[in-house]
């Protein structure tokens, strides 16, 4: 914006400067044209840049400083909705959050096969080892949100979830508001 105005400052001044210079061809000879038109050029440049200062000053007061991004997905409720923090958690992935699907453990187990099939000959036997190990540790999938008990605890409640806008919110309310 202050850009666009600048540019309009600048013009106009060019013109007042066109019409100064005709001015001064019509009113003096050419003897005494140069320096008059080189002290109204400097006359003219120093107003300019006061009053475009001036209108700066102006528009940065009247600028809004940008809102802060917001992290994650924001959740609209509307009426007396309070949300429980698990709740929340899950709706603030938002709509396009997906879930790797869950694998059972003769897949994982045949998948450990498949990787160790690609290792020399001699490391294979070490790489199914390995494998097995690592699936014994980490049979548990912590990082899973709770898909299912969101969705009843918003059908004991009542309540409805929306995809809010483009962004990826959602908004939840009651749903004898949404009739």
């Amino acid at each position: 914006m202050c850009k666009i105005l600048k540019a309009e400052w600048s013009r106009q001044a060019r013109l007042y400067r066109i019409h100064l210079e005709a001015q001064l061809l019509s009113s003096t000879g050419e003897h005494g044209n140069k320096q008059a038109h080189k002290e109204f050029n400097r006359l003219a440049s120093q107003a300019t840049e006061f009053l475009w200062q001036s209108a700066l000053l102006q528009l940065r007061a009247h600028h809004r400083p940008k809102k802060k991004g917001v992290t994650g997905n924001r959740i609209f409720t509307e009426g007396d909705v309070t949300l429980p923090e698990e709740v929340s958690k899950c709706l603030a992935q938002g709509p396009k959050f997906a879930v790797q699907p869950q694998t059972t453990a003769s897949e994982r187990l045949s998948l450990v096969r498949k990787v160790s099939s690609l290792a020399p000959a001699s490391e294979m036997d070490r790489c199914v080892s390995s494998g097995v190990d690592v699936l014994l540790r980490d049979s548990s999938d912590p990082g899973r949100p709770a898909v299912g008990r969101l969705a009843s605890y918003m059908r004991r409640s009542a309540l409805c979830v929306l995809a809010s806008d483009k962004e990826g919110g959602f908004a939840v309310f009651p749903r004898d508001l949404y009739k």
